[in-house]
């Protein structure tokens, strides 16, 4: 614990260190936390907002990272920095939710499916698929995923797809850690019911 404890505090140093020089408007550290970042960012919003095309995915981005810049002098280190950022993801990914009155999600393809989402899906479908995971599989979760209530969309993908604890999860959505522990443990089940669903359909 002491170990894990000490490692925190280094990354957060760092963390604390980028930031510092991002409000001094270093154009190297604004570069490298985008590079960071960008990534996290952008699986994020890409399930969050599920029928999203790439235009708007980068402008949402942009959103993210221009009011990440803006509200740099106001990060103190009391979250991780990946934390603090998707939680402004969150809040961008929500107003575009809001603008764009999403109900359906269409269709995504699989070009775009990353390493953490294809692990996602194989923990999320293991009750119902096998251990080795389609392209086939993959579509059908992806599609069983946008069905979900916002709230529970969220809640797991904080958690599978970008890798969050459970706290950072409950931090990013601004509730609390009980509250996030349902979400996740309601949206696996319902994921589940809406997998057997389909597979049953097909």
């Amino acid at each position: 614990m002491r170990d894990d404890n000490s490692s925190r505090n280094t990354q957060r140093a760092v963390e604390l260190a980028l930031i510092e020089r991002v409000v001094a408007n270093d154009q190297s550290a604004i570069t490298q936390l985008f590079y960071e970042y960008e990534p996290a960012v952008s699986r994020y919003i890409v399930h969050t907002v599920p029928d999203i095309n790439e235009q708007d995915l980068q402008d949402v981005v942009q959103e993210t990272f221009i009011g990440v810049l803006r509200s740099a002098k106001d990060y103190r280190g009391d979250s991780s920095l990946s934390t603090w950022i998707l939680r402004i993801a969150h809040y961008k990914a929500i107003d575009a939710l809001r603008r764009r009155r999403v109900m359906n999600k269409r269709e995504e393809t699989i070009e775009n499916m990353s390493s953490d989402e294809v692990s996602f899906v194989g923990d999320a479908s293991a009750d119902v698929e096998e251990d080795v995971v389609s392209e086939q599989d993959i579509m059908l979760v992806r599609r069983a995923l946008a069905m979900l209530p916002p709230d529970q969309r969220q809640a797991l993908t904080l958690r599978y797809v970008n890798g969050l604890r459970v706290d950072d999860v409950a931090a990013t959505m601004r509730i609390t850690r009980r509250r996030a522990e349902l979400l996740i443990t309601r949206g696996r089940a319902e994921l589940r019911r809406r997998l057997t669903e389909m597979d049953v359909r097909s």
